[in-house]
């Protein structure tokens, strides 16, 4: 009876210490999922702040991209125009250019070169500033 005592004794204590192992475990495992969960939705707040951010960074890199397109085709707008404008100018420069050498050449025509000095003070000037200008286009163009 001695010996049936002891072993039942024992058994009490096993199944004591299994059932607290047991809780022990259930505890462990209840505060492992806890956490878990808790991780879960930590990632999931992160996760949505990230796409939010995601999100509005896209959205103003489009604005952004939009209106610098739209500066580009302004400006490429006003090159055109700028191109166009000076396209006019050089025309009607030329056609003053070649207006002068007319008149100039007519004025020739009615005074020898050694009365130059006799012409007219406006006519010696403009033909002066003639000269000027045609050296200049020269060193612009390379022509020396």
């Amino acid at each position: 009876l001695n010996m049936s005592s002891r072993q039942d004794q024992e058994r009490r204590d096993w199944r004591k210490q299994l059932d607290e192992a047991q809780t022990a475990l259930e505890k462990a495992e209840e505060t492992c999922t806890k956490r878990l969960q808790a991780m879960a939705e930590d990632h999931k707040k992160h996760l949505q702040v990230l796409t939010s951010k995601h999100k509005r960074s896209l959205s103003k890199a489009k604005t952004q991209l939009q209106e610098k397109q739209g500066k580009y085709k302004d400006l490429a707008k006003h090159v055109a125009q700028l191109q166009s404008e000076k396209a006019v100018a050089v025309r009607v420069c030329e056609e003053n250019k070649r207006f002068f050498e007319l008149r100039l050449a007519e004025h020739a025509t009615y005074t020898s070169p050694r009365r130059r000095r006799d012409v007219s003070p406006e006519m010696r000037d403009l033909a002066e500033r003639h000269d000027e200008h045609e050296r200049q286009l020269r060193m612009l163009c390379g022509d020396t």
